[in-house]
Formats: C-alpha cells, structure tokens, sequence
C-alpha cells in the first residue's frame, strides 16, 4: 500500500473515531495534555541549554523595570575526524513599564558575540567541522550580532501598538527585518503593516527589501480569520507571498486550525484540530501538510530565516493522527501514525515513508519529581526512496527500515535548584544545519543537568552522544558534544 493511499486511510480512520469521540465525551476546556504536568526541564532534551529566565528585574521609577541577562556558552564537537571548540557570549536586556500617554514604553536588547577557539585556518585541507560560525567569522571577526534592539510604544496612542529597530515581526509569518512593526485595531479586528530590510548574517543584502501587511478578524468568540501579504525583494528576486489562516473552536475543547500559502502562484496548505476531553483523559490530534509545487531554492533567501518561510520544498503530502489516553493521575499513553508521499523530486529532505508510533508517560512516579517517557517507533520506507536512489555525492540511502526503534527520557529533581535529565532518541532523517550534514538513523544518548546556584545564577551542562549514517561520509558515524551555559540573571 503506497503511503498516499495509507494517509488517506489513517485521515478516514481518525475522522471516523472523533466524530464517536465527539458524541460520546462529555469536553471541556483545559490547558495542556488534559491538565497533567510536565517538568520544567523538559524542553531542555530537545535544546540543550538555555537561556534562564530574567527574574527581579531591576527598578528604574514607580512602574518601570529593568531586566539583564548575561549568558556564556562553551561547546565541543568531536569525533574520529577532528574537534571543534566555539566559545558565544549573549547580552540580553530589556525595560519595561515607562508610562507614556495612554500606554507604556518597552525597549530590547539582544546581542551575541562568538569565537572559534582552535578554528582551522589552513582552508587547503578539509575540516569536518567547518560550519557556520567559520563562514561568519571569514567576514565579520568577532561574529557580533545584534538579533533584537527596538523600542515599542504600545497603546501611546489608543489602540495602535508600534515597534521599530531591529525586530521579529510576528504574524503568520515570522520575519526578522532592520524597519518597524505597526498594528492598529482592537480584539474584533486589527490590521497591521510592516516593512525593512531583511536581517541576514552571512550577506550583505544591500537593497534587499520585505514589507506587508494584513488584516484579523474575530466575527465570533472563538473564530478568528487572518490574510496577509509579503513582498520580498532579495538579491535581484521579487517574491510575492500570500497567507490566509483559520483558528476556530468547534465545540468545548475542539481547535481547529488551517493555513493556506500562495508563493509565486505555488500552493501550500496546512490544517490540524485537536480535541481534548477532560473528564475522560482523552485527546485526539489530526494534522495535514501538502507542498502542492516543487518550490526550488530560487525562491529563498540561502541561510536566513526567511528560506523557511519561503518554502523550498519539493512536492509532497503528509498525514499524522495522535490519540492519547490518560490513566489515573500518574500515566498517559498515547498512538500515532503518520504517512508522507513525496510526490515531486526525490531529495534528501523529501521522501516517502510511512511511521507508527507509541508513547507512555509516568509523570510523578516513582517519586512526585521524576518523569519518565517511553517511545517505540516503526519506520516503513518506499523501496524508491530507499537503497535504490542516489541521494548525495555518491551515497544511497541506508537501510533499518522496519525495524522497531525505542526511545527514551527521564527527567529528575535531586533537590531544590537541582535537575538532572537522560534520554536517548533516534530519527530516519536529520539535518545539521551547524555543518551542513545530511544523516540516515540518527541514534542520539545524552545527559544533562541544571544547577540553579542562586536566583541570579544558573549553570547547565549537556554531554551527547551521535551514532548515525552521514552522507558522503559514511566513515564518520560517532560524533560527541559537550554544552554549557553559565547564566547570571539580574
């Protein structure tokens, strides 16, 4: 069965068991995955590290605060190849509360700078670990970087909210750009515009330009419609991009969501609804991706953040259902399936396969600050996007399909300011965008902890381990990783 047909099965299959779900529940709204906890550490097994939270900020005046953050990061990357020793320092500040007109006054700072402790200078021989940060630092030699530095005047001027400086404009799209921000309206309807020069580290981007605007709408509690459009003008290419997206609520505890994307008369759609019901435990999760054109990279902007929003993509459609049931306080177990038909071009990033999964969660047990959660996962790949095709510089795709993967992570509370976290993961397809490496059954082991010394200092310390199939360098599968990030919060 190809994975088209299994995706429109699953879609069937899931629909017709919500629908049953829907008459015989009794929902109600509730925050997270049907009100259990989860540990604050958690996130910290997908990014290692961190930033702390800035807490007790500083008074400046009766409502004004000013918050500073300090944060070093020390990683090293080895393995049989060679080593890598970066070293990055971040500020963050930011003011709040001056009082100004009707509204209030906010200001932020952001900025990075960073170096390569032991880079390689000699570019006549290979380096294994030639990433990114090397490429930044060939042209700007303490690799500064200013992400944020803005002001914002919110509601100075009743209803309307103005950002301008170096900032995230954030809608449908996010997008980093040197210009400003505006929105005027109130909780019914808002319309908003934006415009700059897009933010890139690596090129120059004289003369490159992205403005827009859009229009939210809230006809009924709980329904919200949204357009936008973005023009981008980036090294000598026009792009035009059109967004519409959906939020509604069904019934009590049912979400719905879709968005519709246009590029250049190319097509994209995305929609998922969730429905959690609290009195039973229970939680069902449908989501759908479709990539309807092949979407070349002659269409992004190469290594900044709008290449994700401009979509290089290769056709294809991606189904996924998730259904999670909660047993007593302590115990979630969970199913899943999802299936991708890679319609257009076979590439790395754009294949057909089919993944089952299951997961069980024990929140609080055996103790009331251990969490623990158990994933196995079944990988069932086309043969035309397997062994038989090429894909990178003389390396073909590796196998493990069908084998049953087990996955892994606790996290532990030693005492108050203490955690400590383990886990292991695996993946049929990685990229590193740090090296620019393309990996098949990526097994990753980690370990990591958390010591908050003090409300103003915190440190944390990651160690992992990668076993995976790189392409084009099949000879290099063991790489480690050592992370820490010493944080002074004030």
């Amino acid at each position: 069965m190809r994975p088209t047909e299994r995706g429109k099965l699953l879609l069937a299959a899931t629909l017709a068991l919500l629908i049953v779900t829907a008459w015989t529940g009794e929902g109600k709204a509730s925050d997270g995955d049907v009100d259990y906890r989860t540990p604050d550490t958690w996130s910290q097994h997908f990014t290692p590290g961190g930033f702390s939270d800035m807490v007790n900020g500083i008074k400046l005046t009766d409502d004004a605060v000013m918050n500073v953050g300090l944060t070093s990061r020390y990683v090293l990357r080895t393995n049989t190849s060679g080593s890598d020793s970066d070293f990055y320092q971040y500020l963050r500040a930011d003011v709040e509360g001056f009082k100004l007109g009707s509204g209030k006054v906010y200001a932020t700072v952001f900025w990075r700078t960073a170096s390569d402790l032991d880079r390689n200078s000699d570019h006549s021989s290979y380096h294994y670990y030639d990433d990114i940060l090397d490429a930044e630092i060939s042209h700007n030699k303490s690799a500064s970087r200013l992400y944020q530095g803005n002001i914002t005047f919110d509601n100075v001027i009743p209803m309307t909210k103005l950002t301008a400086g170096r900032l995230y404009s954030s809608h449908i799209n996010t997008l980093q750009i040197d210009g400003a921000d505006f929105s005027v309206g109130t909780d019914k309807v808002r319309a908003y515009a934006f415009g700059g020069e897009p933010v890139s580290f690596y090129y120059g981007g004289q003369g490159d330009t992205v403005y827009g605007g859009g229009v939210e709408v809230t006809p009924l509690t709980g329904t919200k419609i949204a357009a936008e459009y973005t023009a981008l003008s980036i090294e000598g290419t026009h792009d035009d991009l059109y967004n519409i997206r959906l939020d509604k609520d069904i019934i009590t505890g049912m979400h719905l969501y879709g968005i519709y994307t246009d590029l250049n008369a190319k097509n994209a759609f995305e929609a998922g609804l969730q429905y959690r019901i609290a009195s039973t435990k229970t939680y069902v999760r449908l989501k759908y991706k479709g990539v309807y054109n092949e979407i070349d990279l002659n269409n992004s902007y190469p290594v900044n953040p709008l290449t994700v929003t401009l979509l290089p993509y290769g056709k294809f459609n991606d189904y996924n259902v998730e259904v999670g049931q909660g047993i007593g306080r302590n115990v979630m177990v969970s199913v899943g399936a999802e299936a991708k038909d890679a319609g257009g071009e076979i590439d790395y990033d754009n294949r057909s396969y089919t993944r089952y999964y299951a997961n069980l969660d024990l929140i609080g047990l055996p103790d009331k600050d251990t969490y623990i959660s158990l994933t196995a996962e079944r990988w069932v790949v086309s043969e035309d996007t397997a062994d038989s095709v090429n894909l990178g510089p003389g390396s073909s795709s590796t196998g493990n399909d069908g084998k049953t993967q087990i996955s892994g992570r606790i996290s532990q509370r030693i005492m108050k300011g203490l955690d400590l976290w383990a886990g292991t993961s695996y993946n049929k397809y990685t990229y590193d965008a740090q090296t620019n490496r393309m990996e098949e059954n990526a097994r990753v082991v980690y370990l990591g902890g958390m010591w908050v010394v003090s409300k103003h200092v915190s440190l944390s310390t990651d160690l992992s381990l990668e076993n995976a199939s790189v392409f084009a360098a099949d000879n290099i599968k063991d790489n480690y990783k050592v992370e820490t990030w010493l944080n002074l919060v004030y």
